[in-house]
């Protein structure tokens, strides 16, 4: 056989050779060994965690210049059942996890200069953003991050801390989402 493929390692014939019987089987051992990975990383794909938590508007209240611990208090969707209410959300296996984090608007507040949505895991801050918003500005307007964060240890606890500065409030605690999903399980 004149040729391998440089990803999945499937041997074949270049185009003047002629394949004889072994090299056909060759062909077709090597391309089931191909598929036969592809259904075992679909498989892993399909049993990851994946969770989706919201946290309803009104109390508690979120006073201004502060570090607000979100309280999730909703449950949409996790299969694994992984969670409990609380801001603490136990991360079941050591990985690398996205997370996307959304805070609706809120009110009442005097004037908003800016709003920080911080995710940490184990009280070690792992992702985090800020919208600067005009001077002046009186409407808190919808913000999220997401992105990749570490665990090292089945059992850390992701918790998402939300800071709004300005003037007035305390606000009613925003609107928000979580979700999380393990990407690569490193246990």
């Amino acid at each position: 056989m004149g040729g391998i493929t440089p990803v999945w390692g499937i041997r074949f014939p270049f185009q003047s050779e002629v394949a004889d019987a072994a090299q056909f089987q060759q062909f077709a051992d090597d391309v089931d060994a191909a598929l036969d990975l592809l259904d075992a990383a679909g498989a892993s794909a399909a049993g990851r965690p994946y969770l989706h938590l919201s946290r309803a508007e009104g109390t508690p209240t979120m006073a201004a210049n502060t570090n607000n611990a979100i309280t999730w208090t909703t449950q949409h969707d996790d299969p694994d059942n992984w969670w409990s209410a609380g801001f603490n959300v136990p991360l079941p296996t050591p990985g690398l996890y996205q997370v996307g984090v959304r805070v609706e608007q809120h009110s009442p507040v005097t004037t908003v200069t800016s709003q920080v949505i911080t995710v940490l895991v184990n009280s070690v801050v792992r992702l985090s953003g800020k919208l600067d918003l005009p001077a002046g500005n009186t409407t808190p307007q919808d913000y999220g991050v997401s992105g990749v964060v570490w665990c090292q240890s089945a059992g850390h606890n992701l918790q998402v801390q939300y800071r709004w500065n300005g003037t007035g409030g305390p606000s009613n605690s925003p609107t928000s989402q979580l979700w999380v999903a393990r990407l690569v399980d490193l246990s």
